[in-house]
């Protein structure tokens, strides 16, 4: 049985100094820079599951500031504690996607656009 406190999915964040856009996304084995389109990168789950976003521990990211959805895609949004947990709702049909924004900031990062970064991947309800 699955630990209730262990999320279904923990996506990881880095970004350098030096590039701090795109930002490179993990989950499990699946790493994408999304800096050719954001859709490189897609999570899916299934309603009920419990969605972490962490700051990878070798990048220079200093901050998530907000993550946030176009639509009510989560039944608990995702929010910051120590780290960024939200819940998928169980009212999305089995084919939903939709993009979702992380903001972040990057410590010394000057490269345009500037701190903070947005970066829009997508989340999809496993058919």
């Amino acid at each position: 049985m699955a630990n209730p406190n262990t999320p279904d999915h923990i996506i990881v964040i880095s970004a350098t100094t030096a590039v701090p856009h795109p930002l490179t996304l993990t989950e499990g084995t699946t790493s994408s820079s999304t800096e050719t389109g954001d859709q490189n990168f897609t999570t899916e789950v299934n309603s009920g599951d419990t969605v972490q976003w962490q700051i990878d521990s070798n990048s220079n990211i200093s901050d998530i500031s907000g993550i946030s959805v176009t639509r009510p895609f989560f039944s608990q949004l995702p929010s910051s504690g120590n780290q960024w947990i939200g819940r998928v709702g169980t009212s999305n049909g089995s084919k939903a996607h939709d993009t979702y924004s992380i903001e972040y900031s990057v410590t010394g990062a000057t490269a345009p656009p500037g701190n903070p970064y947005t970066q829009d991947p997508i989340i999809k309800m496993r058919s």
